[in-house]
């Protein structure tokens, strides 16, 4: 009986139905009749939309995008089996992308130290790809 259900369940539903599984999952999460068994079957189909969607985020490399799905599909359900090893492989390159991020900004902040000491050429070394190093003259003291 859709009629009785709250304001919020009919919300996140026509939400859900327009393919904004996202906002739908803010509305249920939001409401204080998440906990209502109508809200809690929307939620699932919530959970169900946001893992297929973030599963196709990430093999379109989007990895931030399905990692925000996929954490948002595990508040509304318990994930089951294969998208719990979704998450965990999101998880993982996301590690692994913040490890390479923070190597290049070490490069970057020693680069610029170098070039303050008048080091320049060894900073430009320093930043060059591995193949490129040494053109310029110098290497780093």
């Amino acid at each position: 009986m859709r009629w009785l259900d709250p304001m919020d369940c009919l919300a996140a539903r026509g939400l859900l139905e327009r393919g904004n599984a996202l906002e739908a999952a803010r509305v249920l999460l939001q409401s204080p009749h998440k906990d209502h068994r109508a809200a809690r079957e929307i939620l699932l189909q919530i959970s169900k939309k946001l893992v297929d969607q973030a599963g196709e985020a990430h093999q379109r490399g989007g990895v931030l995008d399905a990692w925000n799905m996929v954490e948002c599909a595990a508040r509304c359900a318990e994930l089951d089996p294969k998208a719990a090893a979704l998450r965990r492989q999101i998880a993982d390159q996301l590690e692994e992308l913040k490890k390479r991020q923070d190597w290049v900004s070490e490069r970057l902040r020693q680069a610029e130290a170098w070039a303050k000491q008048g080091r320049v050429r060894s900073a430009i070394d320093l930043l060059l790809p591995p193949w490129g190093r040494g053109r310029c003259g110098a290497t780093p003291t």
